[in-house]
């Protein structure tokens, strides 16, 4: 894949170990209505044994083909995912991970405690439910943003899956939360990036919103069972040059919020931007928040300066900044 592709050529069957197109019907909250939940098998050499475990996932099987074959490529050591759910995803990464061989370990961050569609279940179930043996090489965090809990988790990290609810603000915060703490040539798999298509009556368009911004290797394939051959997940490659451009992610908050996230929420994203964002960045922001609570007829929430000045330009990293 050259530096400059947008689709990438490779078949998908290149990229996953083996995939059984098995797929449920399968409803998520609210706007993520309507997908498949996929079952994967998967295959540590696929022309040789195989060892076989049926993983149920809200990721289609060739979207797990995709996230399989990723990980299969890179070999990361500190996988962060944000998104758990029922844990049927999780449990594929770490199966994956424990195929692969190393030390790689698995962190989530779920702001639920408990499983949506199974509330009478704690968030990330299935893995105990399925893979109780790999329990320990996962660190699951339930009850906040990822903003709470990145500083824990550290830096290090070179793969993650942002995989949430869809809805602008929503993977901007989370992407601009965790940038400070990946590697440069960390990969990134935004999840259901043409969900808004698909049922267009939800505005589900915030992985394809900060996929389509932000400054990096784009990673789209196509998927022949996709309609215009356009698959539903895609990855991204952190680079220099996504930290000096990172303005671009923020005039995204621009767009329409289908949410207003919580003040405790914001009250964290506020704290995560202040240690790594320039001032003029978190200024645009906070302006963002008060356009966004104006438009849907609001009180605005915080106070900003009259100065004329520039908001936003690209930078080079500087001390204290990503």
């Amino acid at each position: 894949m050259g530096n400059d592709a947008l689709i990438w050529e490779e078949p998908l069957r290149d990229l996953l170990w083996e995939s059984h197109s098995n797929a449920l019907p399968s409803r998520k909250a609210g706007a993520r209505k309507g997908g498949a939940l996929g079952r994967l098998s998967l295959n540590c050499q696929p022309s040789h044994s195989q060892e076989r475990i049926r993983l149920p996932s809200e990721m289609s099987d060739r979207e797990l083909a995709f996230l399989c074959g990723l990980l299969r490529r890179k070999r990361p050591e500190k996988v962060l995912e944000v998104g758990v759910a029922a844990g049927g995803t999780s449990a594929v990464i770490l199966k994956t991970l424990n195929l692969l061989g190393g030390k790689a370990r698995l962190h989530s961050v779920d702001l639920s405690f408990r499983a949506y569609r199974r509330t009478e279940c704690e968030t990330g179930y299935l893995v105990a439910e399925k893979l109780p043996e790999l329990r320990q090489n996962w660190d699951l965090r339930t009850g906040g943003s990822v903003d709470a809990f990145v500083d824990d988790i550290g830096d290090g990290i070179d793969f993650c899956i942002l995989d949430t609810v869809h809805r602008l603000p929503g993977e901007l915060l989370d992407f601009l939360a965790i940038l400070p703490y990946l590697k440069n040539g960390a990969v990134v798999v935004v999840h259901d990036t043409q969900l808004h298509l698909i049922k267009p009556e939800f505005p589900t368009y915030a992985t394809c919103a900060l996929l389509s911004v932000v400054a990096a290797e784009k990673i789209i394939v196509k998927d022949s069972k996709r309609n215009e051959g356009v698959a539903n997940i895609a990855a991204f490659i952190v680079t220099e040059d996504t930290r000096k451009y990172i303005a671009n992610v923020f005039s995204a908050f621009m767009l329409p919020w289908a949410y207003m996230p919580s003040d405790q929420i914001l009250s964290d994203v506020l704290a995560g931007m202040e240690k790594h964002y320039p001032p003029s960045h978190i200024d645009f922001f906070k302006r963002a928040v008060n356009l966004q609570c104006l438009a849907n007829g609001a009180d605005r929430k915080y106070e900003t300066d009259e100065a004329d000045e520039v908001f936003l330009k690209a930078e080079a990293p500087q001390a204290g900044h990503i």
